[in-house]
Protein backbone atom coordinates (compact mmCIF):
# COMPACT_ATOMS: atom_id res chain seq x y z
CA UNK A 1 0.00 0.00 0.00
CA UNK A 2 2.61 2.40 0.93
CA UNK A 3 4.76 1.29 -1.89
CA UNK A 4 1.64 2.07 -4.01
CA UNK A 5 1.30 5.69 -2.75
CA UNK A 6 4.73 6.48 -3.46
CA UNK A 7 4.23 5.61 -6.74
CA UNK A 8 1.13 7.96 -7.10
CA UNK A 9 3.13 10.84 -5.24
CA UNK A 10 6.09 10.39 -7.96
CA UNK A 11 3.56 10.42 -10.68
CA UNK A 12 1.80 13.52 -9.71
CA UNK A 13 5.44 15.35 -9.49
CA UNK A 14 6.30 14.15 -12.69
CA UNK A 15 3.28 15.76 -13.98
CA UNK A 16 3.47 18.76 -12.53
CA UNK A 17 7.52 19.10 -13.29
CA UNK A 18 6.28 18.37 -17.22
CA UNK A 19 4.20 21.67 -16.62
CA UNK A 20 7.06 23.50 -15.28
CA UNK A 21 8.48 23.02 -18.37
CA UNK A 22 5.95 23.26 -20.70
CA UNK A 23 3.19 25.63 -19.29
CA UNK A 24 1.60 26.26 -22.50
CA UNK A 25 0.93 22.74 -23.01
CA UNK A 26 -2.65 21.90 -22.46
CA UNK A 27 -2.25 18.17 -22.48
CA UNK A 28 0.07 18.66 -19.47
CA UNK A 29 -2.44 19.93 -17.58
CA UNK A 30 -5.18 17.81 -18.30
CA UNK A 31 -3.21 14.23 -17.52
CA UNK A 32 -2.47 15.83 -13.86
CA UNK A 33 -6.43 16.65 -13.19
CA UNK A 34 -6.86 13.25 -14.48
CA UNK A 35 -4.81 11.85 -12.32
CA UNK A 36 -6.03 13.92 -9.63
CA UNK A 37 -9.86 13.36 -9.84
CA UNK A 38 -8.57 9.16 -10.28
CA UNK A 39 -7.19 9.50 -6.51
CA UNK A 40 -10.47 11.48 -5.84
CA UNK A 41 -8.15 14.76 -4.67
CA UNK A 42 -11.16 16.59 -7.04
CA UNK A 43 -10.42 20.19 -5.78
CA UNK A 44 -7.05 20.15 -6.93
CA UNK A 45 -7.94 18.83 -10.46
CA UNK A 46 -10.24 22.12 -10.41
CA UNK A 47 -7.82 24.29 -9.69
CA UNK A 48 -5.72 22.72 -12.53
CA UNK A 49 -8.13 22.86 -15.04
CA UNK A 50 -9.18 26.09 -13.94
CA UNK A 51 -5.36 26.89 -14.69
CA UNK A 52 -6.09 25.26 -18.51
CA UNK A 53 -8.45 27.74 -19.12
CA UNK A 54 -6.07 30.67 -19.02
CA UNK A 55 -4.20 28.55 -22.18
CA UNK A 56 -7.48 27.98 -23.70
CA UNK A 57 -10.80 29.20 -22.60
CA UNK A 58 -12.56 27.79 -25.61
CA UNK A 59 -11.89 23.93 -25.57
CA UNK A 60 -15.69 22.64 -24.51
CA UNK A 61 -13.58 19.84 -23.03
CA UNK A 62 -12.14 21.29 -20.00
CA UNK A 63 -15.65 23.13 -19.00
CA UNK A 64 -17.15 19.73 -19.35
CA UNK A 65 -14.70 18.15 -16.72
CA UNK A 66 -15.35 20.78 -14.55
CA UNK A 67 -19.14 19.75 -14.48
CA UNK A 68 -18.51 16.35 -14.02
CA UNK A 69 -16.54 17.26 -10.80
CA UNK A 70 -18.95 19.74 -9.44
CA UNK A 71 -21.65 17.16 -10.15
CA UNK A 72 -19.66 14.25 -7.99
CA UNK A 73 -19.03 17.02 -5.16
CA UNK A 74 -23.07 17.52 -5.45
CA UNK A 75 -22.60 21.43 -6.52
CA UNK A 76 -25.19 21.21 -8.62
CA UNK A 77 -25.29 24.42 -9.95
CA UNK A 78 -21.66 25.04 -10.67
CA UNK A 79 -22.18 21.67 -12.45
CA UNK A 80 -25.46 23.02 -14.55
CA UNK A 81 -22.62 26.17 -15.50
CA UNK A 82 -20.08 24.57 -16.75
CA UNK A 83 -22.04 22.24 -18.66
CA UNK A 84 -24.01 25.28 -20.62
CA UNK A 85 -20.73 27.04 -21.29
CA UNK A 86 -19.44 23.76 -22.70
CA UNK A 87 -22.25 23.58 -24.71
CA UNK A 88 -21.88 26.90 -26.16
CA UNK A 89 -18.89 26.02 -27.45
CA UNK A 90 -20.08 22.55 -29.20
CA UNK A 91 -23.98 22.61 -29.16
CA UNK A 92 -23.95 18.64 -30.27
CA UNK A 93 -21.75 16.94 -27.86
CA UNK A 94 -23.50 14.00 -26.82
CA UNK A 95 -21.59 13.77 -23.64
CA UNK A 96 -22.17 17.53 -22.15
CA UNK A 97 -26.11 16.65 -23.32
CA UNK A 98 -26.54 13.55 -21.11
CA UNK A 99 -24.69 14.66 -18.19
CA UNK A 100 -26.89 18.50 -18.27
CA UNK A 101 -29.67 16.34 -18.64
CA UNK A 102 -29.43 14.38 -15.52
CA UNK A 103 -28.25 17.83 -13.95
CA UNK A 104 -32.15 19.34 -14.76
CA UNK A 105 -32.90 15.83 -13.03
CA UNK A 106 -31.53 16.61 -10.31
CA UNK A 107 -32.89 20.23 -10.32
CA UNK A 108 -36.82 18.39 -10.82
CA UNK A 109 -36.63 20.31 -14.21
CA UNK A 110 -37.62 17.14 -15.80
CA UNK A 111 -38.74 18.99 -19.38
CA UNK A 112 -35.39 20.23 -19.87
CA UNK A 113 -33.61 17.09 -19.22
CA UNK A 114 -36.08 14.96 -21.49
CA UNK A 115 -35.03 17.65 -24.03
CA UNK A 116 -31.44 17.10 -23.45
CA UNK A 117 -31.74 13.39 -24.17
CA UNK A 118 -33.79 13.66 -27.02
CA UNK A 119 -31.03 15.56 -28.83
CA UNK A 120 -28.50 13.60 -27.69
CA UNK A 121 -30.62 10.70 -30.20
CA UNK A 122 -30.96 12.59 -32.83
CA UNK A 123 -27.44 13.60 -32.93
CA UNK A 124 -27.20 9.49 -32.07
CA UNK A 125 -30.04 7.13 -32.07
CA UNK A 126 -27.85 4.26 -30.44
CA UNK A 127 -27.01 6.11 -27.86
CA UNK A 128 -28.43 3.62 -24.83
CA UNK A 129 -27.36 6.08 -22.08
CA UNK A 130 -29.35 8.50 -23.73
CA UNK A 131 -32.35 6.09 -23.68
CA UNK A 132 -31.89 4.85 -20.02
CA UNK A 133 -31.85 8.36 -19.46
CA UNK A 134 -35.01 9.36 -21.45
CA UNK A 135 -36.50 6.51 -19.46
CA UNK A 136 -35.95 8.20 -15.69
CA UNK A 137 -37.20 11.16 -17.25
CA UNK A 138 -40.79 9.85 -18.15
CA UNK A 139 -40.60 7.94 -14.63
CA UNK A 140 -40.43 11.49 -13.48
CA UNK A 141 -43.30 12.49 -15.11
CA UNK A 142 -45.50 9.03 -14.21
CA UNK A 143 -45.23 7.61 -17.38
CA UNK A 144 -44.76 4.17 -17.27
CA UNK A 145 -45.04 3.16 -20.71
CA UNK A 146 -42.69 5.26 -21.98
CA UNK A 147 -40.46 4.35 -19.33
CA UNK A 148 -40.51 1.07 -20.41
CA UNK A 149 -40.29 1.53 -24.11
CA UNK A 150 -37.00 3.32 -23.06
CA UNK A 151 -35.29 1.37 -20.81
CA UNK A 152 -36.36 -2.08 -23.50
CA UNK A 153 -34.11 0.53 -26.56
CA UNK A 154 -31.33 0.74 -24.14
CA UNK A 155 -31.04 -2.80 -23.65
CA UNK A 156 -32.00 -3.45 -27.83
CA UNK A 157 -28.50 -1.40 -28.39
CA UNK A 158 -26.80 -2.88 -25.20
CA UNK A 159 -28.17 -5.98 -23.75
CA UNK A 160 -25.50 -5.66 -20.79
CA UNK A 161 -26.60 -2.67 -19.43
CA UNK A 162 -26.60 -2.97 -16.30
CA UNK A 163 -28.08 0.23 -15.38
CA UNK A 164 -31.37 0.17 -17.79
CA UNK A 165 -31.79 -3.54 -16.81
CA UNK A 166 -32.44 -2.80 -13.50
CA UNK A 167 -34.40 0.45 -14.23
CA UNK A 168 -36.19 -1.84 -16.08
CA UNK A 169 -36.98 -4.26 -13.54
CA UNK A 170 -37.89 -1.29 -11.17
CA UNK A 171 -40.46 -0.21 -13.35
CA UNK A 172 -42.02 -3.91 -13.23
CA UNK A 173 -41.50 -3.79 -9.88
CA UNK A 174 -43.55 -0.92 -9.39
CA UNK A 175 -46.26 -2.52 -11.69
CA UNK A 176 -47.02 -5.17 -9.72
CA UNK A 177 -45.70 -7.13 -12.42
CA UNK A 178 -43.41 -8.70 -9.73
CA UNK A 179 -42.02 -11.95 -11.90
CA UNK A 180 -40.68 -10.07 -14.77
CA UNK A 181 -38.76 -7.74 -12.13
CA UNK A 182 -37.21 -10.75 -10.92
CA UNK A 183 -36.00 -12.11 -13.95
CA UNK A 184 -34.74 -8.94 -15.41
CA UNK A 185 -32.80 -8.81 -11.71
CA UNK A 186 -31.50 -12.10 -12.08
CA UNK A 187 -30.00 -11.77 -15.79
CA UNK A 188 -28.12 -8.68 -14.12
CA UNK A 189 -26.82 -10.63 -11.65
CA UNK A 190 -25.56 -13.31 -14.09
CA UNK A 191 -23.66 -10.27 -15.89
CA UNK A 192 -22.48 -8.64 -12.69
CA UNK A 193 -22.80 -10.83 -9.28
CA UNK A 194 -20.82 -8.22 -7.16
CA UNK A 195 -23.72 -5.44 -8.15
CA UNK A 196 -24.83 -4.23 -5.41
CA UNK A 197 -27.79 -2.19 -6.10
CA UNK A 198 -29.18 -5.74 -7.86
CA UNK A 199 -28.69 -7.47 -5.11
CA UNK A 200 -31.38 -5.22 -3.13
CA UNK A 201 -33.58 -5.06 -5.85
CA UNK A 202 -33.40 -9.02 -6.17
CA UNK A 203 -34.23 -8.62 -2.07
CA UNK A 204 -36.74 -6.29 -2.55
CA UNK A 205 -38.38 -8.78 -4.70
CA UNK A 206 -38.10 -11.50 -2.40
CA UNK A 207 -39.75 -9.47 0.27
CA UNK A 208 -42.67 -8.66 -1.65
CA UNK A 209 -43.04 -12.41 -2.46
CA UNK A 210 -43.03 -12.68 0.89
CA UNK A 211 -39.98 -15.01 1.00
CA UNK A 212 -38.50 -13.08 4.34
CA UNK A 213 -35.26 -15.25 3.82
CA UNK A 214 -34.37 -15.16 0.82
CA UNK A 215 -34.70 -11.51 0.79
CA UNK A 216 -31.89 -11.50 4.28
CA UNK A 217 -29.42 -13.29 1.80
CA UNK A 218 -29.38 -10.52 -0.77
CA UNK A 219 -28.97 -8.25 1.45
CA UNK A 220 -26.24 -9.58 3.66
CA UNK A 221 -24.59 -10.61 0.44
CA UNK A 222 -24.87 -6.80 -0.61
CA UNK A 223 -23.58 -5.97 2.33
CA UNK A 224 -20.46 -8.04 2.54
CA UNK A 225 -19.41 -6.38 -0.37
CA UNK A 226 -19.48 -3.10 1.20
CA UNK A 227 -20.40 -3.15 4.86
CA UNK A 228 -20.67 0.68 4.55
CA UNK A 229 -23.75 0.39 2.06
CA UNK A 230 -26.81 2.04 3.90
CA UNK A 231 -29.30 0.86 1.17
CA UNK A 232 -28.53 -2.50 1.92
CA UNK A 233 -28.36 -1.67 6.25
CA UNK A 234 -32.02 -0.33 5.32
CA UNK A 235 -33.29 -2.72 3.69
CA UNK A 236 -32.21 -5.42 6.30
CA UNK A 237 -33.63 -4.41 9.15
CA UNK A 238 -36.96 -3.70 6.54
CA UNK A 239 -36.89 -7.40 6.25
CA UNK A 240 -35.70 -8.06 10.29
CA UNK A 241 -39.32 -5.42 11.06
CA UNK A 242 -40.99 -7.48 8.16
CA UNK A 243 -40.53 -10.78 9.99
CA UNK A 244 -41.40 -8.83 13.33
CA UNK A 245 -38.05 -8.65 15.01
CA UNK A 246 -38.33 -4.96 15.29
CA UNK A 247 -35.34 -4.41 18.21
CA UNK A 248 -32.79 -6.06 15.41
CA UNK A 249 -34.48 -3.75 12.93
CA UNK A 250 -34.38 -0.75 14.98
CA UNK A 251 -30.95 -2.13 15.83
CA UNK A 252 -29.54 -2.07 12.41
CA UNK A 253 -31.77 1.79 11.58
CA UNK A 254 -29.80 3.65 14.60
CA UNK A 255 -26.17 1.78 13.36
CA UNK A 256 -27.24 3.28 9.93
CA UNK A 257 -27.55 6.93 11.66
CA UNK A 258 -24.42 6.74 12.70
CA UNK A 259 -23.10 6.29 9.73
CA UNK A 260 -25.28 8.94 8.06
CA UNK A 261 -27.49 10.88 10.80
CA UNK A 262 -30.22 12.68 7.82
CA UNK A 263 -30.69 9.70 5.86
CA UNK A 264 -34.44 10.16 5.06
CA UNK A 265 -35.28 6.36 4.24
CA UNK A 266 -34.06 4.99 8.20
CA UNK A 267 -35.64 8.08 9.58
CA UNK A 268 -38.70 7.31 8.07
CA UNK A 269 -38.35 3.28 8.90
CA UNK A 270 -37.81 3.72 12.30
CA UNK A 271 -40.97 6.09 12.73
CA UNK A 272 -42.68 3.46 10.69
CA UNK A 273 -41.75 0.30 13.29
CA UNK A 274 -41.99 2.48 16.29
CA UNK A 275 -46.06 2.97 14.96
CA UNK A 276 -46.11 -0.39 14.69
CA UNK A 277 -45.07 -1.01 18.30
CA UNK A 278 -47.28 1.42 19.11
CA UNK A 279 -44.40 3.94 20.53
CA UNK A 280 -46.00 6.67 18.99
CA UNK A 281 -43.92 9.45 21.02
CA UNK A 282 -40.94 7.83 19.28
CA UNK A 283 -42.37 7.30 15.86
CA UNK A 284 -43.38 11.04 15.70
CA UNK A 285 -39.74 11.94 17.17
CA UNK A 286 -38.36 9.86 13.93
CA UNK A 287 -40.55 11.26 11.24
CA UNK A 288 -40.34 15.14 12.44
CA UNK A 289 -36.33 14.10 12.11
CA UNK A 290 -37.39 13.24 8.88
CA UNK A 291 -39.37 16.23 7.47
CA UNK A 292 -36.50 18.48 8.42
CA UNK A 293 -34.88 16.73 5.53
CA UNK A 294 -37.17 16.16 3.37
CA UNK A 295 -40.63 18.74 3.62
CA UNK A 296 -41.87 17.56 0.90
CA UNK A 297 -42.45 14.33 1.69
CA UNK A 298 -46.12 13.02 1.45
CA UNK A 299 -45.88 9.59 3.21
CA UNK A 300 -44.65 11.41 6.49
CA UNK A 301 -47.41 13.88 6.38
CA UNK A 302 -49.63 10.90 6.30
CA UNK A 303 -48.60 8.85 8.70
CA UNK A 304 -48.25 11.62 10.98
CA UNK A 305 -52.03 11.92 10.22
CA UNK A 306 -52.23 8.53 11.14
CA UNK A 307 -50.57 8.82 14.37
CA UNK A 308 -52.79 11.90 15.17
CA UNK A 309 -55.85 10.02 14.31
CA UNK A 310 -55.23 6.92 16.30
CA UNK A 311 -54.89 9.42 19.70
CA UNK A 312 -58.49 10.61 18.35
CA UNK A 313 -56.68 14.11 17.69
CA UNK A 314 -58.64 14.35 14.26
CA UNK A 315 -58.37 18.33 13.61
CA UNK A 316 -54.75 17.65 13.74
CA UNK A 317 -54.66 14.73 11.22
CA UNK A 318 -56.73 16.58 8.96
CA UNK A 319 -53.79 19.19 8.88
CA UNK A 320 -51.37 16.86 8.18
CA UNK A 321 -53.39 15.28 5.74
CA UNK A 322 -53.95 18.64 4.03
CA UNK A 323 -50.54 19.37 3.99
CA UNK A 324 -49.96 16.04 2.49
CA UNK A 325 -51.81 17.05 -0.69
CA UNK A 326 -50.41 20.10 -0.68
CA UNK A 327 -47.08 18.62 -2.22
CA UNK A 328 -48.77 15.08 -3.76
CA UNK A 329 -52.23 16.52 -5.12
CA UNK A 330 -53.38 13.59 -6.96
CA UNK A 331 -52.30 10.95 -3.94
CA UNK A 332 -55.85 9.06 -3.70
CA UNK A 333 -53.97 7.37 -0.77
CA UNK A 334 -54.22 10.80 1.14
CA UNK A 335 -57.54 11.95 -0.12
CA UNK A 336 -58.74 8.72 1.66
CA UNK A 337 -57.49 9.62 4.66
CA UNK A 338 -58.57 12.85 4.50
CA UNK A 339 -61.92 11.41 4.02
CA UNK A 340 -61.92 8.85 6.87
CA UNK A 341 -61.25 12.13 9.76
CA UNK A 342 -63.74 14.09 8.31
CA UNK A 343 -66.27 10.98 8.97
CA UNK A 344 -64.99 10.97 12.06
CA UNK A 345 -65.47 14.53 12.76
CA UNK A 346 -69.03 14.29 11.27
CA UNK A 347 -68.31 16.36 8.40
CA UNK A 348 -69.89 13.93 5.89
CA UNK A 349 -70.49 16.89 2.87
CA UNK A 350 -66.44 17.24 3.23
CA UNK A 351 -65.69 13.34 3.05
CA UNK A 352 -67.74 13.36 0.48
CA UNK A 353 -66.12 15.21 -1.50
CA UNK A 354 -62.76 14.35 -0.59
CA UNK A 355 -63.49 10.40 -1.78
CA UNK A 356 -64.86 11.71 -4.99
CA UNK A 357 -61.15 13.57 -5.28
CA UNK A 358 -59.68 10.26 -4.28
CA UNK A 359 -61.45 8.73 -7.14
CA UNK A 360 -60.67 11.16 -10.14
CA UNK A 361 -56.98 9.77 -9.75
CA UNK A 362 -57.45 6.23 -9.23
CA UNK A 363 -60.71 5.54 -9.89
CA UNK A 364 -60.47 1.94 -8.60
CA UNK A 365 -59.16 3.14 -5.44
CA UNK A 366 -61.38 0.27 -3.57
CA UNK A 367 -61.25 1.61 -0.26
CA UNK A 368 -62.23 4.93 -1.55
CA UNK A 369 -65.19 3.56 -3.41
CA UNK A 370 -66.50 1.47 0.01
CA UNK A 371 -65.97 4.92 1.62
CA UNK A 372 -67.74 6.91 -0.33
CA UNK A 373 -70.82 3.92 0.29
CA UNK A 374 -70.73 4.94 3.75
CA UNK A 375 -70.83 8.40 3.20
CA UNK A 376 -74.01 7.82 1.20
CA UNK A 377 -75.32 5.50 4.24
CA UNK A 378 -74.42 8.64 6.08
CA UNK A 379 -76.42 10.72 4.07
CA UNK A 380 -79.65 8.53 3.81
CA UNK A 381 -78.53 7.54 0.09
CA UNK A 382 -79.05 4.07 0.35
CA UNK A 383 -79.59 3.39 -3.44
CA UNK A 384 -76.49 4.66 -4.49
CA UNK A 385 -74.41 3.49 -1.63
CA UNK A 386 -75.65 -0.43 -3.16
CA UNK A 387 -74.25 0.81 -6.50
CA UNK A 388 -70.99 1.97 -4.90
CA UNK A 389 -70.34 -1.46 -3.62
CA UNK A 390 -71.95 -3.92 -6.51
CA UNK A 391 -69.66 -1.38 -8.58
CA UNK A 392 -66.63 -2.62 -6.50
CA UNK A 393 -67.91 -6.31 -5.93
CA UNK A 394 -67.46 -6.22 -10.05
CA UNK A 395 -64.31 -6.01 -10.43
CA UNK A 396 -63.05 -7.35 -6.65
CA UNK A 397 -65.78 -10.13 -5.66
CA UNK A 398 -63.38 -11.44 -3.13
CA UNK A 399 -63.57 -7.84 -0.83
CA UNK A 400 -65.01 -8.91 2.47
CA UNK A 401 -65.85 -5.42 3.79
CA UNK A 402 -67.62 -4.49 0.64
CA UNK A 403 -70.14 -7.60 1.16
CA UNK A 404 -71.03 -6.86 4.77
CA UNK A 405 -71.47 -3.06 4.07
CA UNK A 406 -73.98 -4.06 1.23
CA UNK A 407 -75.85 -6.65 3.79
CA UNK A 408 -76.23 -3.59 6.15
CA UNK A 409 -77.70 -1.69 3.49
CA UNK A 410 -80.23 -3.70 1.94
CA UNK A 411 -81.43 -4.77 5.70
CA UNK A 412 -81.62 -0.71 6.14
CA UNK A 413 -84.11 -1.41 3.32
CA UNK A 414 -85.37 -4.15 4.44
CA UNK A 415 -83.84 -6.52 1.78
CA UNK A 416 -83.56 -9.83 4.34
CA UNK A 417 -82.62 -12.14 1.66
CA UNK A 418 -80.38 -9.50 -0.34
CA UNK A 419 -78.75 -8.58 3.44
CA UNK A 420 -78.38 -12.54 4.30
CA UNK A 421 -77.00 -13.51 1.29
CA UNK A 422 -74.61 -10.11 1.34
CA UNK A 423 -73.17 -11.69 5.20
CA UNK A 424 -72.94 -15.11 4.10
CA UNK A 425 -70.43 -14.11 1.66
CA UNK A 426 -68.55 -12.44 4.06
CA UNK A 427 -67.96 -14.93 5.80
CA UNK A 428 -67.28 -16.98 3.29
CA UNK A 429 -64.44 -14.52 1.92
CA UNK A 430 -63.37 -13.67 5.08
CA UNK A 431 -64.13 -16.29 7.77
CA UNK A 432 -63.10 -14.74 10.99
CA UNK A 433 -65.18 -11.56 9.94
CA UNK A 434 -66.63 -11.18 13.53
CA UNK A 435 -69.13 -7.92 12.49
CA UNK A 436 -70.57 -10.11 9.83
CA UNK A 437 -71.02 -12.88 12.28
CA UNK A 438 -72.95 -10.52 14.68
CA UNK A 439 -75.07 -8.51 12.25
CA UNK A 440 -75.84 -12.14 10.71
CA UNK A 441 -77.33 -13.57 13.91
CA UNK A 442 -78.80 -10.54 14.96
CA UNK A 443 -80.92 -10.82 11.64
CA UNK A 444 -81.99 -14.10 11.38
CA UNK A 445 -82.95 -13.56 15.25
CA UNK A 446 -85.20 -10.82 13.93
CA UNK A 447 -86.87 -13.21 11.66
CA UNK A 448 -87.44 -15.89 14.86
CA UNK A 449 -84.97 -18.71 13.48
CA UNK A 450 -83.16 -18.63 16.65
CA UNK A 451 -80.98 -22.15 16.34
CA UNK A 452 -79.39 -20.64 13.23
CA UNK A 453 -79.03 -16.94 14.69
CA UNK A 454 -77.40 -18.61 17.58
CA UNK A 455 -74.60 -20.40 15.31
CA UNK A 456 -73.57 -17.52 14.24
CA UNK A 457 -73.57 -15.47 17.23
CA UNK A 458 -72.00 -18.33 19.40
CA UNK A 459 -69.22 -17.98 16.85
CA UNK A 460 -68.99 -14.17 17.36
CA UNK A 461 -68.99 -14.47 21.04
CA UNK A 462 -65.90 -16.87 20.11
CA UNK A 463 -64.16 -14.37 17.99
CA UNK A 464 -64.25 -11.57 19.83
CA UNK A 465 -62.92 -13.32 23.30
CA UNK A 466 -59.44 -14.78 20.49
CA UNK A 467 -59.23 -11.03 19.98
CA UNK A 468 -58.89 -10.59 23.55
CA UNK A 469 -55.95 -12.83 24.22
Amino acid sequence: MLNNQKKIKKAEALFKKTIKLNPQELSNYNDLAYRLVKESKFREAVKIWKKALKINPEDFRIYYNLGRIYFRLGEIEKAKEEFIISLRLKQDDIYTLNNLGLIYLKLNKIKEAQDCFEKVLRINPDDFYAYNNLGKAYEYLGKDDSALSSFKKALEINSHDIYARNNLGRIYFRLGEIEKAKEEFIINLRLKPDDIYTLNNLGLVYLKLNKIKEALKFFKTALKINPQDVNSQNNLGFAFSSLKQFDKAIGIFKAVLKIDPENFYTLNNLGLIYSRINNLKSAVYYFNKALEISKREVSIYNNLGLICASRGDFQKAIKHYKKALDFGSKDAFTYNNLGLAYIYTKDFKSALKVFQNALKYDTQNIYALNNLGIIYIKLGRINQAIAQWREILSFNPLYAEANFNLGLAYSYQRQINHALKAYKEAIKISPDFLPAYNNLGKLLSSLNKKDEAQKYLKKAKILAESKKI
